[in-house]
């Protein structure tokens, strides 16, 4: 995402790499695009795997704890001393139970499409 202009056959060029096989809509303003279908996250990892994947929380200092729930082990982790890091973590939740928000982890493919980490 570079911020410049593109063209309708950018935008179509852009779809057919977010959502290979498919297409999709270019969403302006964000380099995303809606893809015409997306896979059910079932077809991909069932409740099984969910359950054993680890899990994610951004606390109020803007630390991320991440937790393997096969292990039971935790780590915290700074985002700011990670390669790659720009900006700012924050967590703002108006849920007053509890001061942390869950994480959901995006990868990116060598093409340029992006794909969620389980």
């Amino acid at each position: 995402m570079t911020g410049k202009c593109i063209g309708v056959e950018d935008e179509k060029f852009i779809c057919n790499q977010q959502c290979p096989g498919v297409g999709g809509t270019f969403v302006e303003g964000t380099g995303l695009c809606q893809c015409e279908t997306i896979t059910d996250v079932d077809e991909i990892c069932n409740s099984a795997c969910v359950a054993k994947m680890p899990k994610s929380k951004l606390g109020p200092d803007g630390k991320m704890t991440i937790t393997d729930p096969t292990t039971n082990k935790t780590s915290t982790v700074d985002p700011s001393t990670l390669p790659g890091y720009y900006g700012s973590f924050k967590c703002e939740t108006t849920n007053i139970a509890t001061d942390d928000c869950k994480v959901l982890q995006m990868g990116m493919t060598e093409d340029g499409s992006f794909s969620y980490e389980f």
